[in-house]
């Protein structure tokens, strides 16, 4: 995928040049799962949304007709019932593409979160250790009409 977007270097690529490519592999690494990103704030503001929502002392302070039930929203936004977000979401990446990249370190804490996340689970849910038995296997191939 990267080999295929970035010029190999050569013993006659000069200093500036293979500082380009450097440049150039940093951005694409950085961009990859953007959209992703972006979703997982959305998704993020929904669920603080629903909390504040749910706070009767905050729901109070707020004029009747904003007065909203969002029980449930992060949950519906999850399970892709807002399609009209898809084509605006990539939008936002096209147009402010700073939002959705992460750096390496920020790539690293991710990734550390995760193993922390799934190592928890491991320890603490009754089914937990399937986790590492079901990502150990290959994908399973399921019909749509089945």
């Amino acid at each position: 995928m990267l080999m295929n977007k970035i010029p190999k270097i050569t013993q006659k690529t000069s200093l500036a040049e293979a500082q380009e490519i450097l440049l150039q592999i940093r951005e694409t690494m950085d961009s990859v799962n953007s959209v992703r990103t972006i979703v997982s704030y959305i998704d993020m503001g929904f669920f603080m949304a629903e909390g504040f929502m749910s706070d009767p002392k905050f729901v109070t302070r707020l004029p009747p007709p904003l007065q909203c039930n969002l029980s449930g929203l992060t949950q519906l936004f999850r399970e892709g019932h807002f399609p009209e977000l898809d084509p605006l979401i990539a939008e936002i990446d096209i147009e402010y593409p700073w939002i959705g990249r992460r750096s390496l370190m920020w790539r690293l804490l991710g990734a550390l979160t995760g193993i922390a996340q799934k190592v928890h689970l491991y320890n603490t849910h009754p089914s937990g250790k399937k986790i590492f038995e079901m990502e150990a296997r290959p994908p399973v191939n399921v019909k749509e009409d089945q």
